[in-house]
């Protein structure tokens, strides 16, 4: 029994040696990335391990494909080459076919080969790239001198590169703002922008860059990402657009006829009064002004921080942007019933201002001026007597003033920022009285600034009849629409 199945088993052996068995030296032909129109030529070997002869015929699964010779016998242990034609004329982007090889090799008698690759049209594509560099990133010039370059051989590309410098302060606000968009934030240079891709620093970049490539090649009809400098100049502009009012306000108010008839009562009590020489009024009003505008100042700091704690209740909120819209409208139309008043020739007598100081803050400031005005240190005293004076004038000011800090609260753009708006705000107001104290010290007289200022009060009206119509729709719109 045992003799008899070592004879079988030897009989097998034998018959498995003398079976014909097929070898190939490629179990696949990937040829890579190739222009539409290339004819590309490969060579087979088969070999025949067996000691009979082996019969094989081939058949490509389509007609671009051609293998020569078709039909052929490999005599044992024999090779035979064969020559394998490729026409992409017909194709493009992903290529994938296969070369069917039959013979009566027991074991393996069908067998195919995967032929692939990737076919672009016969113009050289072109991949738009933007980069975010700096002058002192040594892998940024490493990647536009040689990596780049090395590249576009590789795949037969052409990238087109857009370079931006992220040391200009106007190249990194854009390239933050694309990040934000693209939904990452980055901490590496360079950055390296591809169709909806981003990816930055040197080790990303030398992992991603050729699988991003591979895939906007298949892609095609990549889109270089679109630069938000429109975007950030839109911006720009509106938040310009809305410091006008703030502008427009302080060089406004800086006209009131209540500061403006203070100051010249001012002048003219030193000058003909007291008798003060030119150069010592110039020193006392640089001190005037000063005071005027550290308590203005400070005046306005207090409001806006009030008014962003009240604004943190809404309905107390609500209520007093209401309120503050209706007044500024009323002394919008106030103004322009007084400027018509003053067209028609009624005067600018106390009948027909009624935006002004009430008589008794008037007296007030000015018996103020002619009392302190005879102390010694004058020029230390009208620090104070223009401090003082911002204080009591704050029910003409005021009506600028307040409507304006409002406004301003309301606004996102101004809620980090008021100080210094408010700065900007309380220049403005304190130009008018250097001028005049800058006039008189050079030659002119009190009463021909008093005349001109009076000759001009109607205009003065119609510009505070606008610029209060302005700020009224300015406040409601930030009550109904915000």
């Amino acid at each position: 029994m045992k003799k008899l199945f070592f004879t079988c088993l030897l009989f097998l052996s034998a018959s498995l040696l003398i079976c014909q068995s097929i070898k190939i030296n490629k179990k696949e032909i990937n040829f890579g990335q190739v222009s539409q129109g290339k004819t590309l030529n490969y060579v087979l070997e088969l070999h025949n391990l067996s000691t009979k002869v082996l019969k094989v015929g081939l058949r490509p699964s389509c007609d671009c494909i051609n293998a020569f010779p078709e039909r052929f016998d490999i005599s044992p242990k024999n090779r035979k080459t064969i020559k394998i034609t490729i026409d992409t004329k017909d194709y493009l982007k992903d290529f994938s076919k296969d070369l069917f090889i039959q013979s009566n090799d027991p074991k393996n008698p069908y067998i195919s080969i995967k032929i692939k690759g990737y076919i672009f049209a016969d113009k050289q594509p072109v991949i738009p790239i933007t980069i975010f560099d700096s002058a002192g990133c040594l892998f940024c010039k490493e990647l536009k001198k040689n990596i780049i370059p090395f590249y576009e051989k590789k795949y037969g590309i052409r990238m087109d590169v857009a370079e931006y410098s992220i040391d200009e302060s106007r190249n990194y606000a854009a390239l933050v703002t694309l990040e934000k968009q693209f939904g990452k934030t980055l901490t590496k240079v360079p950055v390296l922008f591809i169709g909806n891709d981003v990816v930055g620093g040197k080790k990303d970049i030398l992992e991603s860059l050729p699988k991003l490539l591979e895939k906007y090649i298949k892609t095609g009809n990549v889109k270089r990402v679109e630069m938000p400098f429109n975007d950030m100049n839109k911006k720009i502009m509106i938040k310009n657009l809305k410091i006008l009012p703030v502008i427009s306000a302080g060089l406004i108010d800086s006209v009131n006829p209540c500061a403006f008839a203070t100051i010249i009562f001012f002048i003219t009590y030193l000058n003909m009064i007291l008798k003060k020489q030119r150069k010592e009024i110039l020193f006392v009003g640089i001190s005037f002004i000063t005071g005027v505008f550290i308590t203005y100042f400070l005046i306005g700091i207090g409001l806006f921080k009030f008014i962003q704690r009240i604004n943190q209740i809404v309905i107390i909120s609500k209520i007093m942007y209401f309120f503050i819209g209706i007044l500024t409208l009323f002394f919008a139309f106030r103004h322009l019933y007084e400027a018509i008043l003053i067209k028609k020739g009624t005067g600018i007598g106390d009948n027909t201002l009624k935006l002004k100081l009430p008589n008794v803050i008037r007296w007030k400031i000015y018996d103020l001026i002619t009392k302190y005005t005879a102390f010694k240190y004058l020029i230390f005293i009208a620090f104070f007597i223009g401090a003082v004076i911002t204080v009591l004038e704050l029910f003409c000011t005021g009506q600028i003033y307040l409507p304006t800090i409002i406004y301003m609260v309301g606004l996102p753009e101004y809620r980090t920022s008021g100080t210094l708006y408010l700065l900007l705000y309380c220049l403005l107001f304190i130009i008018p009285l250097i001028i005049i104290f800058s006039i008189f010290y050079f030659g002119a007289s009190m009463e021909n600034i008093e005349n001109v200022f009076r000759s001009k009060i109607y205009y003065i009206k119609i510009i505070m009849f606008v610029f209060f119509l302005t700020l009224g729709i300015l406040i409601f719109n930030l009550l109904f629409f915000t």
